[in-house]
């Protein structure tokens, strides 16, 4: 019994100056990586529209689930989205994603029309959808912020953008004008958003 005793003791004894030996020696550990994002977002084409909202979700190491809205030449502006951080979540990133602007009811605009050339004529923006690809990159700001630069293509997925409700014409040159001012083509984005 007194050898048993004596084991027990020299076993307690060596584990506790192990302990000791490793609690000294271990460096302190560094918090975890944030997952979760919110900011502020402009851009061409952005799943912001001129400015708004953004908040990203880390599903994993590499993957992001974006959500994103906003107010933009074309009304209300709502976007999700797929990111892919093949080294994190504070370097390179591809996106892909869809996106819509509301439109706008109503709204009487100075166009030039083949019948009365230059006049104010009542129109509609329809909703407009777009399936957007992206390539960025994420600059580290501190702790845990960002600043993101990004660019890339938004494909238009509508067939009617717009309606003009007056019984004009409107000329080749107003409506190649409107062609562009449809949500879709070439995108930039700039932004910023924290770790929360």
């Amino acid at each position: 019994m007194r050898k048993l005793l004596l084991f027990a003791f020299a076993a307690v004894l060596f584990s506790s100056n192990v302990i000791a030996q490793q609690s000294i020696s271990t460096k302190p550990t560094l918090a975890p990586a944030k997952k979760n994002f919110i900011g502020l977002g402009t851009g061409i084409n952005a799943d912001t529209g001129f400015f708004g909202a953004v908040l990203n979700f880390g599903l994993s190491e590499k993957s992001m689930l974006g959500l994103a809205g906003g107010i933009g030449g074309w009304g209300f502006k709502a976007a999700t989205n797929m990111q892919f951080h093949p080294k994190g979540y504070y370097k390179h990133f591809f996106k892909v994603g869809v996106s819509v602007a509301s439109g706008i009811s109503e709204i009487t605009l100075p166009m030039e029309t083949v019948e009365y050339g230059d006049t104010d004529v009542s129109m509609r923006y329809n909703p407009v959808y777009n399936a957007n690809l992206s390539i960025g990159y994420n600059f580290k700001l501190g702790n845990s912020g960002r600043l993101y630069i990004e660019g890339g293509y938004a494909i238009t997925l509508t067939e009617d953008a717009y309606e003009v409700l007056d019984d004009v014409e409107l000329t080749s040159d107003t409506k190649s004008i409107l062609d562009m001012q449809t949500p879709g083509g070439i995108r930039l984005a700039l932004g910023i958003d924290f770790g929360i």
